[in-house]
């Protein structure tokens, strides 16, 4: 009987990333520190879990202006919310690669329900996991009181990840 089985995150193979658009031009940042905990079987998804932990501020982008501001109280208020979680309350295989998980992300004081798509491929003791998700930042309270009409930063945010992992 297959049993859910711990995996560890790849740190250095592993990536988190967000595409955004400010005064009308794209860019892109990243979180240089998060953890990733999985525990999973592909072949028996009823007590796999995920848990992603991202230290906040960690994001880099093309500016250091803008790394900065991104720490401040109107977008990810580092000092007082140093991570943003993502737990999964439930995996599931929609078909081939494709795989969903279920849960709630919680940014700054905010929690909402989300569903994560990925794909997902495993190969002896290796799993490759990408995905992406668009967000409406202000949902999270990111980048509000002169920021949140989006006219110098737009409100669509893309989260990019790539994770590889090993079997423990």
């Amino acid at each position: 009987m297959a049993s859910a089985q711990n995996w560890t995150m790849e740190k250095s193979k592993s990536t988190l990333s967000v595409e955004a658009v400010q005064t009308e031009k794209p860019f892109e940042g990243h979180f240089n520190d998060f953890q990733a905990n999985i525990t999973l079987d592909p072949q028996d998804l009823t007590k796999a879990a995920l848990s992603v932990n991202v230290r906040t501020e960690s994001f880099t982008s093309s500016a250091s202006d803008r790394d900065e501001t991104a720490k401040q109280p109107e977008w990810f208020d580092v000092s007082k919310f140093p991570e943003a979680v993502f737990e999964s309350s439930e995996i599931s295989h929609v078909s081939g690669d494709d795989y969903f998980a279920k849960g709630k992300l919680r940014i700054k004081d905010v929690e909402r329900p989300l569903e994560l798509p990925f794909k997902l491929k495993v190969t002896g003791d290796r799993a490759v996991a990408d995905g992406s998700l668009k967000l409406n930042r202000t949902d999270y309270k990111v980048g509000v009181g002169d920021w949140a009409d989006g006219v110098f930063v737009g409100l669509d945010v893309v989260l990019n990840f790539h994770i590889e992992a090993t079997r423990s």
